[in-house]
């Protein structure tokens, strides 16, 4: 069977005679990244990890409704309906690699690394919303406006969170994972 393909249609739409925006036909608000920064370093990461995981839910909620079998799709097939409905957010774009078993998105993003709690919280939100699981993301680097994030579940997340915390570079702590280190 052939999996839906990530429609962009109509996903953004401007009524200028209204002064309104929506996506996916709910009202949305542009704000300059300036401003977002802003507000989110004064806020704090609590904020934004609080702010991220609902505005990131409501991502995965577009995901889903557009790929209902989302968590049992091909990555690739996840990635595009994701990245798609990401991108129409105006939060850059996503790429999967895979490195053995562990699953590494990677966000060119439009926030920057100050702004990697907040990057984070979206991806989870949007991930557990569209998938029913509950997951962790961990940003293991940054190159330039690109951030690799591992998708893991809660124990997986802590164990990498250590180790990268510890000085282990991410792509150790990735093969350690895979090996049931402690």
């Amino acid at each position: 069977m052939t999996e839906p393909r990530f429609d962009p249609t109509n996903s953004v739409n401007f009524d200028l005679g209204r002064g309104r925006v929506e996506i996916h036909g709910e009202p949305q608000l542009l704000v300059s990244l300036d401003s977002l920064v802003e507000l989110c370093q004064s806020a704090g990461t609590s904020v934004q990890h609080a702010f991220g995981r609902a505005a990131g839910g409501q991502i995965g909620a577009r995901v889903a409704k557009g790929l209902p079998t989302f968590s049992k799709s091909k990555p690739e097939t996840a990635l595009e309906h994701l990245g798609g409905v990401w991108a129409t957010a105006g939060l850059g774009s996503l790429e999967l690699e895979r490195w053995g078993q562990a699953l590494v998105l990677v966000c060119e993003s439009v926030l920057p690394k100050e702004l990697e709690t907040l990057l984070s919280a979206l991806l989870q939100g949007a991930l557990e919303s569209a998938s029913g699981r509950n997951l962790d993301i961990v940003p293991l680097g940054w190159d330039g406006n690109k951030a690799r994030l591992l998708v893991a579940n809660a124990t997986g997340g802590r164990r990498v969170r250590a180790w990268i915390s510890a000085g282990v570079p991410w792509g150790e702590a990735l093969r350690k994972l895979q090996e049931g280190s402690q």
